[in-house]
């Protein structure tokens, strides 16, 4: 367990396999709701360096699927009609619209420097 605990301070997740290992670079920032779930208002939920994972309240999304959806709402394109055109699942447009209304709040932040 020591030895585990001595990688993460170095690194994100990995993985140990027999002739292999997979290892993931450390994150900057993690934005967490109360309940613990990924979550950033404004902010990505994840900060790598060069790397971004969005989550609203748990329900992860592609980065483009803010721009992708505020873009063809605007345009009178319909939810289901986003949906199919891109790839999305309804949780995940209503993820990125409700993403992009907030302002940046205050959330719990774990600073993985």
């Amino acid at each position: 367990m020591r030895g585990w605990w001595e990688t993460s301070k170095y690194c994100g997740y990995w993985w140990s396999l027999e002739e292999l290992a997979i290892v993931t670079p450390k994150p900057k920032k993690i934005y967490l709701d109360a309940e613990g779930r990924l979550h950033g208002e404004g902010v990505p939920a994840i900060i790598y360096k060069g790397f971004n994972v969005y989550a609203y309240h748990g329900v992860m999304f592609p980065e483009r699927c803010v721009s992708i959806v505020l873009n063809l709402l605007a345009n009178g394109m319909s939810h289901e009609e986003a949906m199919h055109e891109y790839d999305l699942t309804e949780e995940q447009i209503a993820a990125a619209l409700a993403y992009a209304a907030k302002p940046v709040a205050s959330a719990e932040v774990i600073d993985c420097n």
